[in-house]
């Protein structure tokens, strides 16, 4: 009933995993998986990042001559500072209309700030080059956000993190306009909380073409 990350513990968030499994947590109680979901979803992101996953950003970044990460709805920006480790701080740009504070003032009590997250919700998909990338790491269930930023988005790939069509994230007008005008590169799977289904999904904006192939 706990994430399986393998022999991966290259970040903080694997390796409290993993220190949460060596100790027993996950075998004490019956409630304490979701209660590890909720302390760690709450400290670091709702998806667990990889070894795998972020190399897989940066390939297929390079691979569509995308020159910049632009995420929305970046919580605590910790999926945005493993990025701009591994691709360079430059070139990534992170917003959340709620961004965390020391008091935990935002909807998710976020106090952590692992990257600079600057106010702003999906109308600043819409601010930059065509030459960049949009990242959504769990966009809200039943709510415009997603939709909205893939609609004012006038980039060329876009990266998903969460559950599918009918999952909990984003709404059937995100999906619909995703299926319609994009088309999937790659998949990636995370490790996952118990009851939950995310991966990750790469997708080219349709038309656009890679710059080599893998």
């Amino acid at each position: 009933m706990y994430p399986e990350i393998g022999a991966d513990l290259s970040n903080e968030y694997l390796k409290a995993i993993a220190e949460k499994k060596e100790s027993g947590f996950f075998d004490a109680e019956l409630m304490n998986p979701y209660k590890a979901r909720e302390e760690l979803t709450r400290k670091f992101a709702w998806a667990i990042p990889t070894r795998e996953a972020l190399s897989e950003i940066v390939i297929r970044c390079n691979q569509y001559k995308v020159q910049k990460v632009v995420s929305i709805g970046a919580g605590t920006g910790y999926w945005e500072s493993l990025i701009a480790a591994e691709w360079g701080d430059w070139r990534v740009y992170a917003y959340d209309t709620s961004p965390p504070s020391e008091e935990g003032e935002n909807p998710y009590k976020h106090t952590a700030q692992y990257y600079p997250v600057k106010k702003g919700g999906p109308e600043k998909a819409g601010e930059h080059w065509d030459t960049s990338a949009l990242f959504l790491c769990w966009p809200p269930f039943a709510e415009p956000m997603a939709e909205e930023a893939l609609k004012a988005f006038t980039g060329r790939v876009v990266i998903y993190i969460g559950e599918g069509l009918g999952g909990c994230n984003g709404t059937d007008a995100f999906f619909s306009a995703l299926y319609e005008d994009w088309e999937e590169v790659s998949d990636v799977r995370l490790p996952q909380w118990y009851g939950i289904n995310d991966h990750m999904t790469l997708y080219r904006r349709k038309g656009v073409g890679p710059a080599f192939v893998i």
